[in-house]
């Protein structure tokens, strides 16, 4: 039985996958060809492209329709979804209100800057009392002038290290809000403020 090779499309009219049409035995010169398919070979496409059916021949054309894609507020795209009367197919270059990757984050507000430093302070002052046992900086500091000699110590020791991280910390955060330095990281910040010194 004789067979002719035939390309199949896919909805968007890109190359699916070649099969064998075989001819009718009771109609000569006659072949089962799928109704979605083309009996002109496609030409070799390369990685990240395909061959679409024009109706008149084949042309390669960039294939992004499993590719991950963002609108310019970060969401990803639904490929084929509306965007403000806009659409894309995935087929074709990724157009200008497109990304194949997520816009920056935002720089961080003042604010944020503030909330985010003044907050390891703090727990930079807690975590160090809590080594000796106490709830917290307000925990050690309140046993100021306790009659216990070493817990008085230990709080005079704490109400001078919670002074020197509050004052370095600060002058931290105003170089940076000032410009005169980046924004430290939590481990860089957290290795640069004050230790304690413990009565021994």
């Amino acid at each position: 039985m004789n067979t002719k090779t035939y390309y199949l499309l896919d909805v968007a009219r890109c190359f699916a996958f070649a099969g064998q049409a075989r001819e009718y035995a009771d109609d000569p010169g006659v072949y089962n060809v799928p109704n979605d398919a083309v009996l002109v070979e496609p030409p070799p496409a390369p990685a990240g492209s395909v061959a679409r059916w024009t109706g008149e021949g084949w042309q390669i054309v960039e294939d992004h329709r499993r590719a991950t894609l963002y609108l310019p507020d970060g969401q990803t795209y639904p490929i084929g979804s509306d965007a403000d009367g806009q659409t894309y197919d995935g087929l074709g270059a990724i157009p200008a209100w497109l990304a194949d990757a997520p816009p920056p984050p935002a720089p961080p507000t003042p604010e944020q800057i503030q909330q985010r430093m003044t907050g390891l302070m703090q727990a930079h002052l807690d975590d160090t009392a809590k080594t000796r046992g106490y709830d917290g900086i307000l925990s050690l500091c309140s046993y100021y002038g306790s009659a216990n000699p070493q817990f008085a110590a230990e709080a005079k020791a704490g109400m001078a290290f919670r002074d020197s991280v509050w004052a370095y910390g600060y002058q931290v955060l105003a170089e940076v809000q000032a410009g005169a330095r980046g924004i430290p990281s939590d481990d860089d910040l957290l290795a640069e403020l004050p230790a304690i010194e413990w009565p021994a």
